[in-house]
This record gives C-alpha cells, sequence and structure tokens, in this order.
C-alpha cells in the first residue's frame, strides 16, 4: 500500500541511508577496518544484538518515514549492511511498498 502523504517526495539517497546505517552502527560497535562495510552481516556476526535490532528498525523507520514488512528480515540480504540500505531505499521511496 502506498503512503499517499509522500507521493511526489522524493525519497532518500543512497549516500543518506548509508550515513545513517553506518553512524548508528559505529555509535555501538568498532567495525572491521579493511572490510567492505557493505557486505557485513551486522546480525549474524554480532554487531546488532536483539535488542539494539529492535531499536535500529524503530530508527530506521523514523528517520527515513517509511516502514517495514513483518517478513523484510528474513531475506539473507536485508542481513548485510549492503541488502539493509537497498531495503531502506525501496520502503522509503515515493510509492514505495510499506510494511505490506
Amino acid at each position: 500500500m502506498m503512503d499517499e502523504s509522500r507521493a511526489g517526495t522524493p525519497g532518500p539517497t543512497a549516500q543518506e541511508v548509508r550515513a545513517f546505517v553506518y553512524s548508528w552502527l559505529t555509535a555501538r560497535q568498532t567495525l572491521p577496518a579493511g572490510q567492505a562495510l557493505d557486505s557485513l552481516a551486522y546480525l549474524d556476526e554480532g554487531y546488532v544484538s536483539s535488542m539494539d535490532f529492535v531499536a535500529f528498525v524503530l530508527a530506521l523507520e523514523e528517520r527515513f518515514a517509511m516502514r517495514f514488512a513483518d517478513g523484510d528480515f528474513v531475506a539473507p540480504e536485508a542481513r548485510t549492511v549492503g541488502g539493509l540500505i537497498d531495503l531502506v531505499l525501496r520502503r522509503a521511496a515515493p510509492g514505495g511498498a510499506q510494511g505490506d
């Protein structure tokens, strides 16, 4: 279902989402040096605890005025930083699916 209040409003850029995600993660953990962070499995490798994950999801939804669907984080690609960024961009895009 489309969020009519966002119609005609541009969604966030990949750079904006990436900056927010990296800032959120680095405020809580030291991320590995020399690794491509987009491929970092932030959940599986323990960079975000289950309790922090709830706060992270809520922060993303609030910051980018979007909602995740219940099954969004089942897909393996959503469990990496790059996959998460892509998911936020899809959900926050004008006319993007909102928690369907």
